[in-house]
């Protein structure tokens, strides 16, 4: 995630916009990462996971 910020940053592409085709991220890793963090955090306040 940071990896994709930093490279849009740096070619500006935050602060103009800019035409054309993009590529977007694919959001399998992120989606795990919030998975376990909901299973794992989830229970200790009080949020039972589906």
């Amino acid at each position: 995630m940071v990896e994709l910020l930093n490279t849009l940053y740096a070619s500006k592409q935050l602060q103009y916009i800019v035409s054309g085709p993009k590529t977007y991220p694919v959001f399998g890793p992120l989606e795990a990462v919030g998975r376990k963090l909901v299973f794992g955090i989830g229970p200790v306040v009080g949020y039972i996971p589906r």
